[in-house]
């Protein structure tokens, strides 16, 4: 006669008259075994006042919601980053222009964009993350074709230029530059007359905008 078994543990109950009932039984008392262990570290768990340290022997403390200390050390402490990569993080594609000349037109800011701050970097050292920047540069000149038309496309971080590439006349340029920056920190692209004819402006124009990076742990900075 087969066995039946219990709804909870699945437990097997041997049928009367089975033979070799031992090996049922020793199965059963197997799973009581886990089962009550596992109930045991819980419960234990749940009620245990920690009054000494103790010695994790390299294990990890996972999925938990938060951690409240008066005093929090480590020696390999590492922060949260994002560092240049192909993998696009924020993309703004329509173009933006400016009037570039001599005059009051001598330097526009075409795109702006802010790095997040707070919780997703905290802890990111001094410059420590970079991303990389990726946009089309086009300049339009079109008033006085036997002079030419000098026009610096830029990108600045917080203020400071970075990077720079010089378009003259009609041209079209791609470009992909990686920088370094902070959480919160300013990235702009623009562009600055150089030179060209008298009493005559270019149009600058950046489009297909992209910040690129991927997030990671980074080792922590020290001497």
């Amino acid at each position: 006669m087969a066995s039946t078994y219990t709804p909870k543990l699945n437990l097997a109950k041997p049928a009367h008259g089975d033979v070799n009932w031992h090996i049922p039984i020793n199965e059963n008392w197997d799973k009581i075994d886990t089962k009550v262990d596992s109930a045991a570290k819980t419960a234990l768990l749940s009620r245990t006042t920690i009054d000494a340290d103790k010695d994790w022997n390299g294990k990890s403390i996972t999925n938990i919601g938060s951690i409240q200390t008066n005093i929090f050390q480590s020696t390999n402490i590492r922060p949260y980053i994002c560092v240049a990569s192909n993998e696009i993080r924020y993309e703004s594609l329509a173009a933006a222009s400016g009037r570039i000349s001599s005059g009051n037109d001598y330097s526009k800011t075409l795109k702006t964009y802010r790095i997040p701050t707070g919780a997703p970097y905290y802890g990111a050292g001094y410059y420590q993350m970079s991303v990389r920047v990726t946009a089309k540069f086009t300049l339009s000149y079109i008033y006085a074709p036997e002079d030419t038309a000098r026009v610096d496309f830029w990108i600045k971080v917080d203020g400071e230029t970075k990077k720079t590439i010089r378009l003259t006349n009609n041209a079209t340029q791609d470009v992909s530059w990686d920088v370094q920056v902070n959480p919160s920190s300013t990235i702009q692209i623009g562009a600055t007359y150089v030179s060209m004819g008298s009493y005559t402006y270019a149009t600058a124009s950046v489009s297909d905008f992209r910040i690129r990076a991927t997030d990671t742990f980074a080792e922590p900075q020290g001497w």
